[in-house]
């Protein structure tokens, strides 16, 4: 294992522009991160991956509201733009009434069908 590097933003902005992101292909791309990781100068390239033997992940997942994310990402995420607003939500009286006219409506038609 070697030693992370402490690296400049200039300097990891160097190392990473020889990677091909925009043509190149997902392999070659991630051999090239896989080396640069065995050199020491990438650290975090596939930190929270799961490791060999374990079941469990190195990202520990929690719960998250609306509201904690609308305000950790600056009103980016919200419940509109995640289609759940409060506006366009369906009720229950909605199902309630649809399954009345379902109900109501299959009668007649099975009344309808003996009657012919």
């Amino acid at each position: 294992q070697v030693a992370p590097k402490n690296l400049s933003v200039d300097q990891v902005k160097s190392i990473a522009a020889d990677i091909d992101f925009s043509s190149g292909d997902a392999n070659s791309q991630t051999t090239a991160l896989d080396k640069l990781v065995q050199t020491g100068d990438f650290s975090l390239w596939k930190s929270a991956v799961r490791r060999a033997g374990s079941d469990m992940s190195m990202l520990v997942p929690f719960p998250v509201s609306l509201g904690n994310l609308e305000s950790r990402t600056d009103g980016k995420v919200t419940g509109e733009s995640l289609g759940v607003g409060g506006e366009g939500d369906v009720k229950f009286e909605d199902f309630q009434d649809l399954t009345v006219a379902v109900v109501l409506g299959s009668t007649l038609l099975g009344i309808l069908s003996l009657a012919v």
